[in-house]
């Protein structure tokens, strides 16, 4: 848990300080830190609640997640529960492409209208604004939403083979 609400509250204060940079209005800072910061903190609680690597080394570790986002089988029958409990752990946390993508979209319609209206209204635009925005969604939404969809259907694959080999319930 107190990883968690460390995540939370570095989440809050990044963000926190980007749109006091950005905005220059120390309100809206602080109330979307405080906001960002609990959504990071509930959005991945799930993924960082179970530790399924705990009590492994740190080359245990590593060949468990290298596995895992190879998509293949574990071939230490010790480690293929850990793998399987990263899996689901992994699997967990709430990832919608559909709703990402629809993110992204309103993220270039937001960032493209602030452009516009900056270039009408005072006949020049900052890179920080606008543009900045549109770079930002159109990143989400042909790079890292098909990454991470690649990369969920790759531990899905892996917790799969290491099932048919060392069975539902791997004892390690």
């Amino acid at each position: 848990m107190a990883r968690v609400v460390g995540l939370g509250l570095f989440s809050a204060v990044l963000f926190g300080v980007m749109m006091a940079f950005f905005d220059d209005n120390l309100w809206v800072a602080v109330v979307g830190g405080v906001f960002f910061g609990v959504g990071m903190a509930v959005f991945m609680r799930p993924g960082w609640e179970p530790r399924p690597l705990k009590g492994l080394d740190r080359v245990q570790r590593r060949h468990v997640t290298r596995t895992m986002r190879s998509g293949e089988a574990m071939d230490d029958p010790e480690l293929a529960r850990p793998l399987t409990e990263l899996v689901d752990a992994t699997l967990a946390i709430p990832f919608s492409p559909t709703l990402m993508r629809v993110a992204a979209g309103l993220m270039f319609a937001l960032g493209g209208t602030s452009t516009v209206l900056a270039i009408v209204a005072r006949g020049e635009v900052s890179l920080l604004g606008g543009p900045l925005l549109v770079l930002m969604s159109l990143a989400l939404a042909f790079v890292f939403v098909p990454t991470a969809a690649r990369q969920r259907e790759r531990a899905a694959q892996a917790k799969r083979a290491t099932q048919s080999r060392w069975g539902e319930n791997p004892t390690g």
